[in-house]
């Protein structure tokens, strides 16, 4: 595993990054999204997930009572390598 540095201004604080041989970068995440899937990211809440608000054709985040927020990306979100499928 990794060790990242949060805050290198400051005293570094290692944190070790969460890792899964099936996980993958944004840019599958996408397409696994435009392909009507669905994905998480490892460090989201459980059964949160990434899709397609069909009726809007927005990229949302769904919780597990259903309810949906359209995504705001982040940077974090775009150079993340540990987005999963959900199934």
């Amino acid at each position: 595993m990794s060790d990242k540095i949060k805050n290198p201004a400051k005293s570094p604080v290692f944190v070790k990054e969460k890792k899964d041989p099936q996980a993958f970068d944004f840019i599958h995440a996408l397409k696994v999204i435009r392909d009507g899937g669905k994905v998480g990211k490892l460090d989201w809440p459980d059964k949160w997930y990434a899709s397609i608000y069909k009726e809007e054709n927005i990229l949302s985040l769904t919780e597990p009572d259903g309810k949906k927020h359209s995504w705001i990306l982040s940077m974090e979100d775009i150079n993340g390598k540990d987005y999963v499928k959900v199934f």
